[in-house]
């Protein structure tokens, strides 16, 4: 295990499934409160890698409350000025204090992430 620093930030206000309804649902003051949170702050702390698949730990932190992740980082190729690669984890987003409309989006959320990274 190598120690690593990476961070990423998303913009609380960005979250788009497509349907209009929902994402303003998901934007208020039930799920992500983007007013008040505006970021979604992943920091790296530690990375894996073995037979190009690798494992990133970090905390992600949603709202105020922050939580140890795993991302499970798959196809990653680049060169000597940039990389690109995707992750993907699953976390329960009650452990994030948002708990409001179960059935709309489920307990745990399954996250795709593609990754761009540059020296």
């Amino acid at each position: 295990m190598e120690q690593c620093t990476a961070q990423a930030t998303v913009s609380a206000a960005s979250f788009a499934s497509g349907i209009a309804k929902r994402d303003e649902h998901v934007r208020s003051k039930d799920y992500l409160d983007a007013e008040r949170y505006p970021r979604i702050v992943f920091v790296g702390e530690s990375f894996d890698f073995s037979d190009g698949c690798g494992t990133l730990h970090g905390r992600l932190t949603v709202k105020e409350t922050t939580q140890q992740v795993t991302l499970h980082v798959s196809a990653v190729s680049g060169d000597e000025r940039n990389l690109t690669a995707r992750a993907t984890t699953t976390i329960d987003r009650f452990a994030f204090g948002i708990r409001t409309a179960p059935g709309m989006t489920g307990r745990t959320l399954h996250l795709d992430l593609d990754l761009v990274a540059t020296r």
